[in-house]
């Protein structure tokens, strides 16, 4: 995926703003550049929740916290405790409706918990860590996304490459127009990264089975976006 803007200047009708008409030293083109790294992902970040009804709210909390403390307590062999983080907890009434009228039949509370999981290697610990949790009967998995606890190197080669990108692309342009490609007068990065997730689907497939769980992780892709403006003459 290569994403591309390029803007000329020949000192035509727009010379006021990308340089002075008639003046070809202030020709000026702008062009944008991408690329791409691929990253093996060293850190997962597993989430997980339950959810549980009762005829009173009292006793769906205590349900909850005593299925959430069984999450916990498996999380606890494995993974550090500051890597640990429990979140959303919210009670509501389970409504039905019927013929126009709403009748309250229970009451629901439900928490998540998100750990993160370092060091998966080809991602054996997460399948194994979701296959214990497994016991805790209602249990979902909310996500899976894959991280890399250092992308600074990756993301500095993926902004060489979309910086060479443009440049590469620039010195085409400016020479289909019978112009020189001159000095650089400013960069502008366009990078916007995002973690990645696996389908629930993946997370989920020991659930029905006796199978273990299998979690491959994927290759981050690592982008770099970037605006590219230089001289032409």
């Amino acid at each position: 995926y290569v994403q591309q803007r390029s803007i000329f200047d020949f000192g035509g009708n727009n010379g006021q703003i990308y340089g002075k008409a008639g003046c070809c030293d202030n020709n000026r083109i702008i062009v944008s550049g991408s690329g791409e790294v691929k990253l093996v992902p060293d850190v997962a970040v597993v989430s997980v929740g339950i959810e549980e009804e009762a005829r009173t709210s009292q006793e769906a909390l205590e349900n909850l916290n005593r299925k959430i403390g069984q999450v916990l307590s498996i999380l606890r062999r494995t993974v550090d405790e500051s890597d640990i983080e429990t979140q959303s907890l919210n009670t509501f009434p389970r409504r039905r409706f019927f013929e126009g009228t709403s009748t309250i039949v229970g009451q629901v509370a439900s928490q998540s918990v998100t750990a993160k999981v370092k060091n998966i290697g080809s991602g054996a610990a997460v399948g194994s860590l979701i296959d214990d949790l497994a016991v805790v009967d209602g249990l979902q998995v909310n996500f899976i996304n894959f991280e890399a606890s250092d992308r600074s190197e990756a993301e500095g080669e993926a902004r060489e490459a979309a910086f060479r990108n443009a440049r590469s692309k620039a010195g085409d342009y400016a020479g289909f127009a019978g112009r020189n490609l001159g000095t650089v007068v400013s960069v502008e990065d366009r990078t916007v990264s995002a973690a990645q997730p696996i389908p629930f689907v993946e997370a989920r497939q020991a659930f029905a089975s006796d199978a273990s769980t299998t979690v491959q992780p994927e290759e981050l892709t690592v982008s770099g976006n970037v605006l590219v403006l230089s001289l032409i003459h």
